[in-house]
Order: C-alpha cells, then sequence, then structure tokens
C-alpha cells in the first residue's frame, strides 16, 4: 500500500468552494463532503471569508449552527477558473494523466 499524498491548500480551498458551490452551507456538511477535519476547516473558511470568497452569515433554521456559509461572486469566478485549469491540464482522479509523472495540479 502506497503513501497517499497530501493535499496541498490550494486543493483543500477549492474542494471547499465546490462543496459550498454545489449547495452544502453547514460547516459540519462542508467538513464531511471536502474530507477535512473541523480545526483546519474553519483556519480555510475563515481565510475564505477574508478574502471574499465566501460569506457568513446566522443560521435562520438549524439552532445547532451558528453560521452558514454561501459563495460569493468573486467565489464563484475563483472556482470557475480553477475548474477551468483542471480541465485544460486533463487531470484524472486528481492527477495529471501520466503526463507528469502523476503531478497533482497544485501540489
Amino acid at each position: 500500500m502506497g503513501r497517499v499524498a497530501r493535499r496541498s491548500l490550494l486543493e483543500v480551498r477549492y474542494d471547499v468552494l465546490r462543496v459550498i458551490a454545489e449547495g452544502e452551507s453547514k460547516p459540519t456538511r462542508i467538513m464531511y463532503s471536502a474530507n477535512l477535519s473541523f480545526n483546519p476547516l474553519k483556519r480555510v473558511l475563515r481565510g475564505l471569508v477574508e478574502e471574499g470568497l465566501i460569506c457568513e452569515r446566522p443560521s435562520k433554521d438549524d439552532k445547532r449552527t451558528e453560521m452558514e456559509y454561501c459563495l460569493t461572486e468573486r467565489g464563484m469566478r475563483v472556482l470557475r477558473l480553477l475548474g477551468e485549469v483542471e480541465g485544460e491540464l486533463g487531470l484524472v482522479d486528481g492527477t495529471i494523466d501520466g503526463r507528469l509523472g502523476g503531478s497533482r495540479l497544485f501540489a
């Protein structure tokens, strides 16, 4: 069994943006869908909010969750651009299909 490469910060941020764009807004759902533990997720969410890629809003319908997250217009543009880069490089399962020795996109 080989070692699994860790995701770069850019890959993690891309995954979180993608998960939010797909409709998850609550931290726990984002955490599970993006395959992160809670403390790294909090740091990523805080950074994305500070950069204006996502917005934070009080949760209205769930008393267990204080905040929910949504993509901003800037976040949608960044997500679209990262998806285009991923498509242009011909990524399959997170690696460039053999052309660069299995290099990860954002490693």
